[in-house]
C-alpha cells in the first residue's frame, strides 16, 4: 500500500513546503505500514530546502487506474480546490506565448485554449480540477486535508469531491458552501494545518537549523528580525 501526498510541492512557496513535514510528524505509524510518496504536478526537489522530493502525481495515477491496489491519496493543504490547469502551470512555467494566447482569445471573447494546453503538457488525466482527482480505482481512499479553495468553483467539483473519504476545509465560506450546495454533511471544518508550526518547530529547534551566516546576520538587528 502507499500513501500518496499530493500537493504543490512543486513549486518553491514556503506554506506548500511545510505541509509535508507537517504530515510527516503526524504519521509516524504508518510509515512503517506503508511507503508514504510524495507528489506535485512535475518532478521537483526542494530537499535542500528543508522540504521533500515530489514525483509527478501522474506516475502514481496511471500505475493504480483501474487495478486492484489499495492506496490512499492525501491532498495535503494550500488554496488547491478549484484553480485549473492554465493557472498552476503559468506559477510552474512563465510561457509567454501561452500566456499571450489567453490574452488575445479574452479580448476577443474566444475559447481560451491555454487551460487545455497546459493538461497536454502537464499530462493531466484524473480530473477537472488538477488538485481534485478522481479516485483511480474502487480500493483507493481519497482525503482532503485542511484544504481551501474558491467557494464559487464547488458546483465543477461536485463530481470528484463525493469521491472523498474524508473532507475537511480551512474556511469557512468554503465549508458553508459545501454543505449546502455539495449536500455533503460529513465536511469537516479544521484550522489551517500549518497552524501547529510553532508546536513541531518551536524557536530553540529552528536556532539549531541556522547556518552561521544567517546566525551573524540575526545579530547585527537589533531586535533579531530582517
Amino acid at each position: 500500500m502507499e500513501i500518496a501526498v499530493f500537493g504543490a510541492f512543486d513549486r518553491y512557496n514556503y506554506g506548500d513546503l511545510l505541509f509535508p513535514l507537517i504530515l510527516q510528524a503526524y504519521l509516524p505509524a504508518a510509515q512503517t505500514q506503508a511507503n508514504i510518496a510524495y507528489y506535485g504536478l512535475i518532478e521537483a526537489d526542494h530537499r535542500d530546502f528543508g522540504s521533500v522530493q515530489a514525483r509527478p502525481f501522474g506516475l502514481f495515477f496511471n500505475a493504480c487506474k483501474n487495478t486492484d491496489s489499495k492506496n490512499v491519496i492525501v491532498i495535503a493543504g494550500g488554496r488547491v480546490m478549484g484553480p485549473n490547469a492554465a493557472l498552476l502551470y503559468s506559477f510552474l512555467n512563465r510561457d509567454s506565448l501561452l500566456n499571450s494566447v489567453s490574452s488575445i482569445c479574452r479580448r476577443l471573447h474566444l475559447p481560451d485554449p491555454a487551460d487545455r494546453i497546459a493538461r497536454s503538457k502537464l499530462n493531466i488525466t484524473w480530473g477537472a480540477s488538477p488538485f481534485c482527482p478522481e479516485k483511480p480505482n474502487r480500493h483507493t481512499l481519497l482525503i482532503y486535508n485542511a484544504v481551501g479553495g474558491n467557494p464559487r468553483n464547488v458546483p465543477a467539483l461536485l463530481k470528484y469531491t463525493k469521491q472523498a473519504d474524508y473532507l475537511s476545509v480551512r474556511n469557512p465560506i468554503l465549508y458553508t458552501r459545501l454543505k449546502a450546495v455539495a449536500n455533503q454533511p460529513e465536511v469537516i471544518l479544521c484550522p489551517d494545518s500549518a497552524a501547529v508550526m510553532s508546536r513541531l518547530w518551536p524557536k530553540e529547534t529552528l536556532r539549531k537549523h541556522m547556518s552561521e551566516k544567517a546566525v551573524d546576520i540575526k545579530k547585527k538587528k537589533k531586535k533579531g528580525y530582517i
